[in-house]
Order: structure tokens, then sequence, then C-alpha cells
């Protein structure tokens, strides 16, 4: 287009349908290029604009005014306009209303015809966002289904609560917005432990997703249940922050802290300490004796105390039993086991909880074979023995006996005043010398069966001829045709006895003893123990000291007592410790064991009894078990 060019217009007055024409100049005051600027941008720092409008009456140039429109628009404090078309750009918050793009519209009017003759103008103004806004916690929907919203001023913080071991979405939902848009409205979400915690709970959960952009959903789940456990202490109460930042300022962020508390619920299954138990006894344990104690634990809080059962044959729940809260294992029955018989004995452990969790565990209880019973006589056919036999000469007999317990120690013997001989069935007298002395005619040899035995288990026994009976008149079949001899098998008994301190490190007593005490005040027990069958063990204990002889023994029991006549003085002299001497002896003090120093101590003003030591002794107890053996002569 030229400086002056002339369009022929043609304009038409309606209704009357005249055409009229005239020519128009129109003087270009700049030409613009609109091939390639599709629409003009302003500087985005600016603030200040300009707009100008012409006079369309060729050659008036009246003054124009400018105003804005919608006064009364939200918007309207965005800009204004003065009269002379400069428009003022004010602050605006783009994030408030969510704002991309800011339209407003103004009109320029002919100043002497307002408002006849006047043009209005759209302006569009794109508004570039500024990194200014953190993404933020806007609300959640808890547990009780209920949308909790939050403000930028109140603390942000959500409570729950479930079961221990729980595995799955927590019922929390978690609404994320950043009123930020295009790049500066991506954002990241994660899980943040507490300064002061002394966990990792994070680690038990995870957030997803864990990124947004503008605004979002996000859902907290377990991912490991295995921390989830309410046995752990540290674990009831768990806290941790949701954490958002911005993607490209992480400076930018907003927290929310979470409360969990999980709540217990039966879920632990009983434990035992070992694997296995094995347990060693002498098969002559007595009725109520206890064998051991296997006690399981439960972590629940109301398994403290659980049910503990036996499982086994028919023959271990007669003989044994378990108290059921504590797991002791007791002998539940007078003779209950037999070397011989029945060893090892196996048996299960069940330890059952409140909701039904048990375990299991086996207890393998070895006999310890005691010396307790008596041997056996085989004495074989009746003998027959010519008369007038030469020493030496060993009858033709086969008798032997045998004992079941491994530590027999067997021999044999005759016994003649038990016996007697007879003569046409009358029964002589054996207090006749004479008689007596052709009658005592044999002796008696005994040996191992089996030489590679090291034990008298098994023996043979043979009779020999002896030598009393010089002129090898005997035996006289005149004096007598018959000969019951009473054989003796003799079972040595080697049991040791040794004293049980009952204050041991598992189980122990408070043996104290005040001073000045009374009389009959107890100050605790020894007890020694003779695996031989029926002994009677007898204490006796002795002051080292004869000024300290504060205490008596109860020689049947071995328990301690304050003894009359003598109160027992801490203070002088300062007494820290005394020392009796104890021993214990079997059946009429066949045999007594070494003597036991048993040392007393103290803490001011009471007297401790200390531990004892084993006190061994060996018997030779002899049990006797008479059979009877015919002798014929001819």
């Amino acid at each position: 287009m030229g400086e002056e060019d002339i369009f022929d217009l043609d304009f038409r007055d309606i209704p009357k349908d005249d055409v009229y024409s005239a020519l128009v100049y129109i003087t270009v005051r700049q030409e613009l290029n609109y091939q390639n600027v599709t629409f003009y941008l302003f500087d985005i720092e600016a603030k200040i604009f300009s707009v100008t409008a012409i006079d369309g009456d060729h050659g008036l140039n009246y003054e124009i005014n400018y105003e804005k429109l919608w006064e009364d628009d939200e918007e309207a404090n965005y800009i204004s306009i003065d009269n002379n078309g400069t428009i003022k750009v004010n602050n605006i918050d783009r994030d408030k209303n969510d704002i991309s793009v800011y339209k407003f519209e103004i009109m320029a009017y002919e100043v002497p015809d307002a408002p006849i003759w006047n043009n209005n103008l759209t302006i569009s103004f794109y508004i570039t966002d500024i990194d200014n806004k953190p993404p933020l916690v806007r609300w959640i929907v808890d547990a009780s289904k209920q949308n909790v919203s939050f403000d930028d001023v109140t603390e942000k913080v959500t409570s729950l609560s479930f079961l221990e071991n729980y595995a799955g979405n927590l019922n929390l939902t978690i609404f994320i917005k950043d009123l930020d848009t295009g790049e500066n409205a991506q954002f990241t979400v994660e899980l943040e432990d507490l300064e002061e915690s002394t966990q990792k709970y994070t680690d038990a959960f995870m957030i997803v997703p864990t990124a947004g952009y503008r605004s979002g959903e996000f859902q907290i789940s377990v991912r490991n249940a295995v921390y989830l456990d309410y046995e752990v202490p540290e674990w009831i109460h768990i806290q941790f922050n949701v954490l958002t930042k911005g993607l490209l300022d992480e400076n930018k962020q907003d927290r929310m802290l979470v409360n969990i508390t999980l709540i217990d619920y039966n879920d632990e299954v009983p434990k035992f300490n070992e694997t296995e138990y094995e347990k060693s006894i002498n098969e002559t344990a007595k009725k109520g004796d206890t064998i051991i104690q296997i006690m399981a634990t439960d972590r629940d809080a109301e398994d403290k105390v659980l049910n503990h059962t036996l499982i086994g044959s028919t023959y271990t729940s007669r003989v044994l039993g378990i108290e059921p809260d504590t797991g002791i294992i007791y002998v539940n029955a007078d003779n209950a086991f037999d070397y011989d018989t029945v060893n090892p004995i196996f048996v299960q452990v069940r330890a059952t909880d409140a909701v039904g969790h048990y375990a299991t565990v086996p207890l393998t209880i070895n006999l310890l074979d005691v010396n307790n019973k008596a041997p056996i006589i085989y004495p074989g056919d009746p003998i027959s023995v010519e008369e007038n036999q030469n020493s030496t000469v060993k009858l033709n007999a086969t008798i032997t006996a045998s004992d079941m317990d491994t530590t027999a120690l067997l021999s044999a013997e005759i016994n003649w005043d038990k016996s007697y001989a007879m003569k046409n069935s009358r029964k002589l007298d054996m207090t006749d010398p004479a008689i007596s002395q052709q009658v005592k005619f044999l002796d008696v040899h005994w040996y191992r069966l089996d030489e590679n035995d090291d034990t008298n288990k098994d023996i043979g026994i043979d009779l020999v001829v002896n030598a009393n009976n010089p002129d090898e008149t005997t035996p006289d079949f005149e004096l007598f045709d018959s000969l019951y001899i009473c054989l003796v098998v003799t079972d040595w008994n080697t049991d040791p006895e040794f004293i049980i301190d009952k204050q041991n490190t598992s189980e122990r007593e408070n043996r104290t003893v005040q001073e000045n005490a009374p009389q009959g005040t107890s100050a605790g027990s020894i007890i020694a123990i003779d695996l031989d069958v029926d002994d009677i063990v007898t204490y006796d204990c002795t002051a080292l000291d004869p000024n300290f002889d504060w205490l008596v023994v109860n020689t049947n029991t071995g328990a301690f007592y304050v003894k009359a006549g003598n109160l027992i003085n801490a203070d002088t002299p300062k007494t820290f410790y005394f020392n009796y001497s104890c021993t214990a002896s079997d059946n009429d003090f066949t045999h007594t064991s070494d003597p036991l120093i048993v040392r007393e101590t103290y803490f001011y003003l009471i007297l401790y009894m200390g531990q004892h030591i084993a006190i061994r002794s060996f018997k030779d107890y002899r049990r006797k078990f008479i059979f009877s053996k015919l002798i014929s002569t001819t």
C-alpha cells in the first residue's frame, strides 16, 4: 500500500436502497509486516503499554479518549487505562484463579461525539508462570472416609492404627496440588523419617506414585510387613512425614506428619530355647521327682502363660507328667523306669497358646543303670556224686548266675549254716561236728562266662571237692544220701553316694539366719544320695571352730537349725564366714564319705550357707539270694 491510495466505496441507504459513491483517501502512517508477525508480544517485564486510535473522519482528528470495560469484574484491578491510551498493568496472581490467558476490552471514543462514535478492542495477555508455589498437601480421605482439609497455617497431621503384620494399602488417600503450571508444576513425593527417630520407619512403607503434575492422589502401602511387629516395642508407635518437593526447585516443600499405632493380636507361635532336649536320670527315680523343665515362650502379651503337654506312647503318658504352666516334667508313677526294659524314653513336649498356635520339641530321657536288681541263679539238673571223692574233683554241674544290671559284680559261696544233709529222708543234726565235718566237703569256684567282658554280670559256678577229708572218705553214703546246699550269689554294689547342693545356679535358696535367731530357726540343708536301694543316709556336721558352733544338723534329713544355748553373734569378733565339716554315711555306718567343708558366709548380721561340693564314697553292700541245690550221693 502506498502512502496515499484511493478506494472507491459504495454505500447503500437502507431502506430506500439508494446507492451512493465516494472516493476515500487513506494516508498510511506506518507500514506493518503482517506476513511475518501474527500478533504482538510485549516485554514480559513491561508494566505500561500504549494503544492509539485515530479519527475515522479524514482531516478532523478529534480528540479520542479511552476507557476499560467490565469495571465491575473481579479481575478489573489487574489493569487500568487513562485517556491517553496508556495501559498500566498491576500485579496479576496467575495462580489464584489459574489464569493462563487474561483478556480485557477497552473502548476508544471521540470526545465531542461520545458515546456515539466509538470502537472497542479486545486485548489478550498470555501469562507466563513463575515457579513461586510449593506442592501442597491440600486434603486427605482418612480411614473413616471423611475429607480432612488443610490450610497453610495449621500443622498437617493424620493418625491411624491397624493390626500388626498388616500387608496392603493404608486407609489413607492424600491429595496434593501445585498451583504453578507448566514445568513449574512438576513435583515429587516421598516418605521421610523424622530427625529424632531411632528407627527407619520408612523401610516398612512406600508411597505411590512418587511424582505428580499440578495435582494428584497418593496412597501409602506396606512394603515390608515384617517390621510391623507389636512385640518390638520401638515399632508400636510409628511416625514419618509425607514430603513433597518441587522438581525444579527442591526447596519448595510441604510436609504432613503420619502417626501410626500398631494393634496387637495373637499372631506369634510359641518357641522353645532349644531344638531338642536330652536328660539323663537314674532308673530308680521316684514318683514326684523332677526330671527337667522345658518351658516355651510366646511374644504375644496375652500368652505369657502357655499350656504345656506331653505327646507320647501310653507308657510315657503313665510314667511322666508335666506342669502345664511351668513345663516342669516329673516322674508320675512308682517304679516308673527300668533300664533293662525301655531305654531311652522318647516324648514330645507341646506348648499351646490361647488361640491354638503350638510348637513341639523332642525330649530324650536316658536312663542310668542302677544296681537295683537281684541276681538270678540257674541251678541246672540235680547232681549225683560217688562217695569217697578225691580233693580237687569238680562235680558234674551246670550252675550259672546273672544280673541284668550293667554295674553288677557277682560272686558265689556256700552258706553251710543253711545247708543240711539227709539220710533215708531224715534230716541230720548239722550241729554234730562229726556230721557237719563230713557234709562240708565242697568249695565253690566261680568264673566269668565271657572273659572278654570286664564285668561280673554273668558267672559260672563250679562245685569242687575240698581237702577237709584227707583220708578221702567223704562223702560217705552210709552217713547221708542227699545234701541240700545253700548257694549265696553276692552282688558287690559300688554305687557312690554324693551330696547335691540345693543352692545351685538356677534354683538358689536363700539360706540365711538372723543374728540372735531363736532356737530351731532353719538355716538351709544339704542332701546326700546313695543309689543303692533301701540305703538310709545319716548326716553328721561339726563346726570347725568351736566358737562358731551355732548350728545343728538333722541326722536324717541334712537340715540345719539354730541350736540352743549359744546365740549367733556376728559382731564380736566380726565374722564374715565360718565352716562346718560334714560327712554322710550309709546303713550301719558301713561306709562314710570323706569330710566335706561347708562354708557359710553372711552380709551384715545375716549368715549365708555357701555352695557344697560332691562327696563320693563306695560301699560293698551285699544282697544275698538263697537257692537250694540238691546234691545226692551214691
